[in-house]
C-alpha cells in the first residue's frame, strides 16, 4: 500500500504534537547512526560487512564475512575512537563483546582469552 505524498501530509498534519517530537526525534537518531555506520564502513573498505553493532559513542563491534569463502563463518572485529584495532579479530559476537568491555576497563585485549576460558562449560 503506497500513499501519495498529499496523505502522509495529513497523517502528519492529524498527529498530536507528542507524536510528532517522537517521529521527529526517531529520524534524527537514525540519520545520526547512519552517518556514523558510514564512517565505521570507511576504515573497512576493503572487506565484507554483514552488520555494526554501536555499544557507545567510542565502540562498534564489526561483522565481517570472508570474501569468496561463503562456507567460513563470520568473525568480528572492533573500532575504538574511530579507529579500526588491526590484529584483533574473534570468532563469535560473545567474544567481541568481551573485547570491547576488556579494552574499556584496561585499553587491552590480553584478558578476553581468560574471561571466555572461565565461562565456557567443561565437558566431562
Amino acid at each position: 500500500m503506497n500513499k501519495t505524498a498529499e496523505e502522509i501530509n495529513e497523517t502528519i498534519d492529524n498527529m498530536s504534537k507528542f507524536q510528532k517530537c517522537q517521529m521527529y526525534g526517531a529520524a534524527k537518531y537514525a540519520y545520526k547512526l547512519q552517518n556514523e555506520e558510514n564512517k565505521v564502513r570507511e576504515l573497512f573498505s576493503d572487506d565484507i560487512i554483514e552488520n555494526i553493532l554501536k555499544i557507545n559513542d567510542d565502540y562498534f563491534v564489526v561483522e565481517h564475512k570472508w570474501k569468496n569463502q561463503r562456507n567460513k563463518p563470520t568473525w568480528f572485529s572492533i573500532v575504538a575512537n574511530d579507529k579500526r584495532i588491526s590484529g584483533e579479530a574473534f570468532n563469535s559476537l560473545d567474544y567481541a563483546l568481551l573485547a570491547v568491555v576488556n579494552h574499556m576497563r584496561t585499553g587491552d585485549f590480553g584478558a578476553v582469552y581468560w574471561a571466555a576460558k572461565l565461562m565456557v562449560k567443561e565437558e566431562k
